[in-house]
């Protein structure tokens, strides 16, 4: 009974203690909210909630959460996520399949950090130092679907039909035939096809286009994802070995 007693009051005394702190607590996030957002607008407490509360409690808040548009010094309600929703929505664009498949490959290769390649040409640079091109096709585009259609991958960037810039091409097919059950996003929609720069130069015969059909009669490895990196490195020893005769 002594226990109990003593417990209870105990209790009873701390709930005004409790009470205290958290009007404390509330009054202090009420005053730091109204200095932030007089400070560096709305889009700084919209930031400061993603991470400190919607990271924590769903796990989806990143580091582009902290990349945040502004304006005047005052951060926006809007950050770099929201611009890659807006820009990279239509997965079926030539543009973003394209993209698609660069980071598919890159993923298969283990390239975790990919450095633009614009001044050197090639698309991908693997831990190895091989120059890698990443090209792609499907059956279906925005314009509707056509799935009988001839694949064929162009070869050259930007107009420019001198010179090929990858050591290593791997070329990219979304077979699936019809925008119903379409994912760009399952790899099992995925077809891949490598090839080596000397094996290319010999089959386009000044041509800008090669046929699928093209590549695979002229010994291009059909791969799977899991594969891609050994395939890769296999054509590259070969090369290499060939290179030496």
């Amino acid at each position: 009974m002594m226990q109990t007693y003593f417990s209870y009051k105990k209790n009873q005394i701390q709930c005004p203690r409790k009470f205290v702190v958290v009007i404390v607590v509330v009054v202090v996030v009420v005053g730091v909210g109204m200095f932030v957002v007089l400070k560096f607008g709305v889009g700084m407490v919209i930031v400061i909630v993603v991470v400190v509360v919607v990271n924590p409690v769903f796990g989806i808040g990143d580091s582009c959460c902290l990349e945040v548009f502004k304006y005047n010094n005052k951060y926006l309600p809007y950050t770099l996520k929201d611009f890659w929703s807006f820009q990279y929505s239509n997965l079926i664009s030539s543009k973003v399949r394209d993209d698609i498949s660069k980071f598919i490959v890159a993923k298969a290769l283990n390239i975790t950090d990919r450095k633009f390649e614009y001044f050197d040409g090639h698309d991908l640079t693997s831990k190895e130092g091989i120059p890698i091109e990443v090209r792609s096709a499907s059956y279906i585009t925005p314009l509707g679907e056509n799935p009988s259609k001839e694949i064929e991958f162009n070869i050259y960037k930007n107009g420019d039909t001198k010179k090929i810039y990858g050591f290593i091409y791997i070329f990219c097919l979304l077979s699936h035939r019809s925008k119903e059950g379409l994912d760009p996003l399952d790899i099992n929609q995925w077809e891949f096809y490598v090839t080596t720069k000397s094996n290319l130069e010999k089959i386009l015969n000044g041509n800008e286009k090669i046929t699928l059909k093209k590549l695979i009669l002229n010994n291009a490895i059909e791969s799977e994802y899991e594969n891609l990196y050994k395939d890769v490195i296999k054509l590259c020893l070969k090369e290499i070995r060939n290179n030496k005769r």
